[in-house]
């Protein structure tokens, strides 16, 4: 079975998002003995990765100028492999309208959604962003809906979105990589620091936690935090730790990846992820759990279907500064409750290892290829 993924290069680094999914996925469908193929407009000088066969096309001033140019030159790659089966990820042109045209060839097109653009629209405040967002992405998104011929999508509240609009869809969440975390030892009565791992934007409730923060301060006392991201919220958020008198005890180390992000979520005794929207199961959280870390949670998107509060964490049902704070000083005075629950998360991430992710696609593939094929 041969499978072309279509989707911004996953080799330019700092690799997060969509780029850290396909990168994953397609590695271990690989390793499956997939014959995967991955399509994308980058000057990355690589052939192949992983029994991953990587076509590059060379970006040109004229792509970003014409971008249908850039989805001609993509569909022209595509009919070259001859797939049996062709996988988007997300609606980014030129890749969605490049599937668009690929589909009204008749091949194969199946696509995966990580959010919805409509929900992203909502939190947009800069002019230009949501001019583009409503003229040019939505309705490019809305048509690829109509166009393929299956939808997956990480979140069970964008699967209940599409299907109030007449649209079926499957959930294949994201994943995580079991090995980079060893737990063994991590749990320690201590209290070294609380970490937020994400962007850092208004639909991700960072400026709840840096509130809830403050009224920690007040009634229990300094503790040490780290938020690590970036973001539309990065000086407001900072601006407000300055005028608190926080800035001795809250970090920004700004976005990290790597032998950073690892340290820093290895060393953390607790992890936040105060959303209050999102787009399915956080890489962050998963990653929590990998670690074994404590976690408090918000009950937006699918956090509820893995996190069983006072299980593997602490869910928080009525999201703001007040209950978060009290939720945080809970852990901090309770270290064998932390400790508890870090080990019983370590336990739930074990079904999220990406070599599980890919099988549930190699499943769908097959299926829908044999299907396709007999009619």
């Amino acid at each position: 079975m041969r499978v072309v993924t279509l989707a911004g290069c996953p080799f330019s680094k700092p690799r997060f998002g969509v780029s850290e999914y396909v990168f994953q996925l397609t590695r271990a469908l690989g390793a499956m003995d997939v014959d995967i193929h991955l399509v994308s407009v980058s000057n990355a000088d690589i052939k192949e990765f992983s029994k991953v066969r990587f076509h590059p096309i060379p970006r040109k001033l004229i792509y970003y100028l014409i971008p249908p140019l850039a989805a001609s030159a993509i569909v022209r790659k595509v009919e070259a492999i001859r797939p049996d089966l062709v996988h988007v990820h997300g609606s980014t042109l030129p890749y969605a309208w490049a599937a668009i045209a690929l589909s009204k060839r008749k091949m194969p097109v199946v696509a995966t959604f990580h959010g919805d653009i409509r929900t992203e629209l909502g939190f947009t405040k800069d002019f230009f962003k949501r001019a583009w967002m409503k003229c040019i992405q939505i309705p490019v998104y809305e048509k690829l809906l109509r166009h393929i011929c299956k939808i997956f999508v990480v979140s069970k509240e964008l699967q209940n979105s599409l299907i109030s609009r007449g649209y079926k869809a499957r959930v294949i969440t994201s994943g995580v990589n079991l090995e980079e975390f060893d737990p063994t030892g991590l749990q320690k009565d201590e209290f070294s620091y609380l970490l937020y791992l994400g962007q850092l934007s208004k639909i991700k409730g960072v400026d709840i936690l840096v509130n809830a923060l403050l009224e920690v301060n007040k009634r229990f006392g300094k503790i040490q935090a780290v938020i690590a991201g970036t973001g539309p919220e990065s000086n407001s958020l900072m601006d407000f730790v300055n005028t608190n008198h926080l800035a001795d005890s809250v970090t920004f180390p700004g976005f990290v990846h790597g032998k950073q992000k690892y340290s820093l979520i290895k060393n953390s005794s607790l992890m936040i992820f105060p959303f209050r929207e999102g787009s399915g199961l956080s890489i962050a959280l998963l990653e929590a759990l990998a670690a074994g870390k404590a976690i408090i949670a918000s009950k937006a998107t699918d956090t509820p279907e893995v996190i069983v509060d006072g299980e593997n964490g602490l869910l928080i049902e009525d999201l703001n500064p007040t209950t978060l704070a009290e939720k945080i000083i809970y852990m901090i005075k309770h270290p064998e409750i932390r400790n508890a629950l870090g080990r019983k998360a370590r336990d739930t991430a074990q079904a999220y290892s990406w070599e599980n992710i890919a099988l549930s696609y190699k499943m769908e593939y097959t299926e829908f290829t044999r299907r396709h094929t007999a009619i």
